[in-house]
């Protein structure tokens, strides 16, 4: 069958068209869905709240904001696909992070907890703190200096279902019809994730538990098949990850990611 073709324009929304329902921002809607038929858009992407578990307190707000987007786009018989992160979200302890994660990562829409606020998040009764990459240099929840951030480990059940509970809720809220799920893979390189999860894995398939990265015998190491077990392991998390989501979406649902795979760009 020959995949489904669209001419694709971005729908970027910022924190003013979140003060929601407003009048004037209803009526943007509509003349913004408007501009698109004239312009013989046939699918529009959603570009805000990326980091979206940050989000979590506001779901209901956000959520009907993009379901009026599609309302309106849909009476065009324009699509709508979101666009979020599904691991990864920032987190700060003082005013300078703050500061860093508002003016750096402005175009995601950062509205985000401290380290703090957000001990005791929960979605459904389970706890996000739960779901994060663990370093495996420290053996600490994973810091992303440059989102000053955190991440969620993909080979973790409880979050894999959380996030496929996610997926579900965001479209039975918005009638999107198609998502494109960013960040499906181990950020900073091959420092993570020594979660319980990963190493169980490795220890399921190479036999030995995780070395600490000064082992030079494994890390790097292209002659021992326990580092290849360790990079295939990776991949396969991811893999099943997406897989996973692919069979809980609807028919015909669109679903496409960015960033899923073994490692960053610059890793070994």
């Amino acid at each position: 069958m020959k995949p489904e073709s669209h001419r694709i324009a971005t729908w970027w929304y910022h924190l003013p068209d979140l003060q929601w329902p407003d009048p004037d921002n209803r009526d943007k809607v509509r003349r913004r869905a408007e501009a698109y038929a004239k312009a013989n858009v046939s699918a529009a992407m959603l570009f805000g709240a990326h980091f979206r578990w940050d989000w979590l307190p506001f779901f209901p707000l956000l959520h009907d904001y993009i379901a009026t987007v599609a309302e309106e786009l849909h009476s065009y018989g324009i699509k709508l696909f979101d666009h979020h992160s599904v691991s990864l979200v920032h987190r700060y302890t003082t005013r300078a992070e703050m500061r860093h994660v508002m003016e750096d990562s402005q175009p995601h829409l950062p509205l985000s907890p401290t380290f703090e606020a957000a001990a005791d998040w929960t979605w459904r009764g389970k706890k996000l703190n739960d779901w994060r990459m663990i370093d495996v240099s420290t053996r600490k929840p994973l810091w992303h200096p440059q989102y000053t951030a955190e991440g969620f480990c993909p080979r973790n059940p409880e979050y894999a279902e959380s996030y496929r509970e996610y997926a579900a809720y965001l479209i039975a809220e918005t009638g999107i019809d198609g998502l494109s799920a960013d960040d499906g893979r181990y950020f900073y390189g091959y420092n993570a994730c020594a979660c319980e999860h990963c190493r169980a894995e490795l220890q399921k398939r190479a036999g030995i538990d995780l070395p600490p990265v000064e082992d030079s015998n494994f890390w790097g190491n292209w002659d021992n098949p326990a580092w290849l077990h360790w990079l295939e392991l990776r991949y396969d998390t991811m893999g099943n990850f997406y897989e996973e989501l692919a069979k809980t979406l609807p028919e015909g649902f669109m679903l496409t990611g960015c960033g899923a795979a073994s490692a960053a760009a610059g890793a070994l």
